[in-house]
């Protein structure tokens, strides 16, 4: 039998992971554009963070508990980090294009100062996050 705090989880892990997907997907276009224009396409460190997202949602919220191999705590927890991480994605993704500080001009550069402080403010966070929840 399904613990139905974890069927509670579902509707808002697949609300959040089909707007992760949808991002990610407009990313690939938006990099294969770059690619046809004969520029270098990338995935940035914002777009691997949405990766990981992903996997706690789908794994971590559906797959994992589903098969008995995890309970629902550990679905709750993989759906704050899933959630951290959706948040951190598109923060990240505004730091990569250095929308943060208007006044110089954009670099293009794989991995900007801005898109770095947002990475790490998110690793501190998920970081904390887990602690605080384990102690829970």
């Amino acid at each position: 039998m399904i613990d139905p705090d974890l069927k509670d989880l579902w509707t808002p892990a697949g609300l959040i992971l089909g707007f992760q997907v949808t991002l990610f997907k407009w990313r690939l276009e938006r990099e294969s554009e770059v690619g046809d224009k004969g520029d270098i396409p990338w995935l940035v460190p914002s777009d691997y963070i949405s990766i990981l997202g992903m996997f706690c949602f789908v794994f971590g919220v559906v797959l994992l508990p589903v098969s008995g191999a995890v309970g629902s705590k550990f679905a709750r927890w993989a759906f704050g980090l899933g959630t951290l991480f959706f948040i951190a994605q598109a923060l990240g993704l505004a730091g990569h294009y250095q929308l943060y500080n208007r006044t110089k001009k954009r670099e293009v550069v794989w991995f900007p100062a801005q898109e770095k402080v947002v990475v790490v403010i998110a690793a501190l966070v998920a970081l904390f996050y887990s602690l605080v929840f384990s102690l829970r």
